[in-house]
């Protein structure tokens, strides 16, 4: 795990040795939603990780990371609002692994923040799907309500646009 330097003198100076986790939160998020599309569309889109990543209402762009051997990572750049329409923009890496039934996902992003997705697609009513998702969020507790609730805000996004693009 990485720990911010930050985080790591302030314990050091508190006394809490390297027992960081006292600066951070972590909570789950769960979301369902049935899109009016057939499974095997929603699949194919939740399945690759550069569609899926794509349909994002942050994304900027997504690329192989090649500092690894290690296949399915990722750099991915997105917006990230600061206030009102003042953004800036943040990279990070993202482990992607397509499922058989979706995708995995591990996000390394600044600070300490860390968001391990599940991504799932079931087999609705005819010519309907559900898609499902499980993500553990960790942030500094600092910045912990700002990370949280822009996640949400994304994540819905991101279901509504594959939804709109794929029932059409």
């Amino acid at each position: 795990m990485k720990v911010p330097l930050l985080a790591l003198v302030l314990s050091q100076f508190l006394g809490f040795g390297i027992a960081t986790d006292i600066f951070f939160t972590t909570k789950d998020y769960t979301y369902q939603r049935e899109i009016q599309a057939p499974y095997e569309t929603v699949l194919k889109i939740v399945r690759d990780p550069v569609v899926f990543s794509s349909h994002s209402l942050l994304f900027k762009s997504i690329e192989r990371d090649t500092s690894t051997a290690e296949p399915d990572w990722y750099t991915i750049t997105e917006r990230l609002p600061l206030l009102g329409p003042i953004e800036s923009s943040l990279t990070f890496r993202a482990k992607l692994v397509p499922l058989e039934n979706g995708l995995d996902a591990d996000v390394d992003a600044a600070l300490g923040t860390a968001l391990k997705s599940v991504y799932t697609v079931e087999r609705g009513d005819v010519g309907k799907s559900v898609v499902k998702e499980l993500t553990t969020v960790k942030a500094l507790t600092i910045a912990f309500s700002y990370v949280y609730d822009n996640m949400k805000t994304n994540h819905v996004g991101l279901w509504d646009n594959i939804a709109s693009e794929v029932e059409k």
